[in-house]
């Protein structure tokens, strides 16, 4: 069927939909002063500040699951292949 998701038309259509519409930052909106939830700031201190915090919750995402699980995530197991593991 043409309109099942990832097949035909459709698909091309909801592709160019889904593109990032992120456009590199302009620097007049990043360098000036902001007040963001009583701190002040630039705006590229709040992005870093964002960046930082899930950041963070990743790292607990991580930590519970391999407490949880037991095992090793095999985040850097090609390590293992260069005798620095």
């Amino acid at each position: 069927m043409d309109h099942e998701p990832g097949h035909g038309k459709a698909a091309g259509r909801d592709a160019r939909r889904s593109r990032p519409s992120a456009r590199p930052a302009h620097h007049g909106r990043v360098a000036p002063p902001y007040e963001i939830q009583g701190y002040h700031g630039c705006g590229l201190d709040a992005v870093y500040h964002v960046v930082e915090h899930f950041g963070m919750h990743f790292g607990q995402i991580v930590y519970i699951a391999k407490l949880l699980s037991g095992k090793d995530l095999g985040f850097y197991k090609e390590l293992s292949q260069t005798g620095r593991a």
